[in-house]
């Protein structure tokens, strides 16, 4: 079972990286900003912004946001980028796409998800050195 797991991980993985090389996205683009996300990962970025009411006494979240949240829990990717309010900090996760997405109140898949009780965020993502040559460059013609 945990091979037949692995497996259909890997092969998510590369229909996620031709999902996104078909859109016209460029290699080091996915390359820098692409990231594979285990189940504890998921959990973080999702429950981050729960009010303490959501946890248990021992910190643990109810099981009511577990159970809401079991598909996307699964497996999935998760796109980083820079918060436009601090340019000097690490980019963050900052969108999320599960292999098993949850479903919205009028039973639709969300494709893109974001934690609970959170603002959307623009995305702005790494760029490579040569990428960032090449639009100054550009701009500047």
């Amino acid at each position: 079972m945990l091979c037949q797991n692995l497996e259909t991980g890997k092969m998510k993985n590369q229909n996620n990286v031709e999902e996104w090389v078909k859109s016209g996205i460029d290699s080091s683009l996915i390359k820098l900003n692409k990231k594979i996300l285990n189940e504890e990962e998921i959990a973080q970025w999702f429950f981050q912004n729960l009010p303490h009411s959501a946890r248990r006494n021992d910190g643990r979240i109810r099981g009511g946001y577990l159970k809401a949240y079991k598909n996307p829990l699964k497996g999935g990717w998760g796109i980083e980028g820079y918060d436009l309010t601090d340019l000097s900090a690490e980019p963050e996760l900052r969108s999320f796409k599960a292999d098993y997405p949850r479903l919205d109140k009028n039973g639709k898949e969300i494709r893109y998800d974001a934690p609970k009780n959170s603002e959307p965020n623009p995305i702005c993502p790494r760029v490579s050195c040569a990428t960032r040559f090449s639009l100054t460059t550009n701009i500047i013609r």
